[in-house]
């Protein structure tokens, strides 16, 4: 049996997340050990100058966008391999998925007094 480390409450057989609390279940697929969600590798959508292939690079290792935006710049001038490998990315890495927002709250509407 598996019990929720937030709320205690028990957990079903192929849970990743506890119902009762919304707490990650650590060990699930897609959730990392500590609880936090896994960092897939896939191009960004937010951090884009072309495809988004160095920012999701970025993002994944935790390097600076920057260098690794200057570090392709340079491979793909001197060598070539920058711009192969950035396109090979492109077709192979996928795309971030779009990021719903939180439905609006839905308003409480009170009945008019009665006359």
């Amino acid at each position: 049996m598996l019990f929720c480390s937030r709320c205690g409450s028990q957990l079903g057989g192929g849970a990743r997340f506890c119902s009762a609390c919304g707490a990650p279940v650590a060990g699930a697929v897609g959730i990392a050990q500590g609880g936090a969600p896994m960092v897939r590798l896939e191009r960004s959508r937010n951090d884009r100058m072309l495809a988004g292939v160095c920012a999701g690079i970025a993002h994944y290792y935790g390097w600076d966008l920057t260098w690794v935006r200057v570090v392709a710049v340079v491979l793909a001038f001197f060598s070539g391999v920058g711009l192969v490998g950035y396109v090979v990315l492109w077709l192979v890495m996928p795309e971030q998925p779009w990021m719903l927002s939180a439905p609006a709250s839905s308003a409480t509407v009170s009945s008019p007094p009665n006359p």
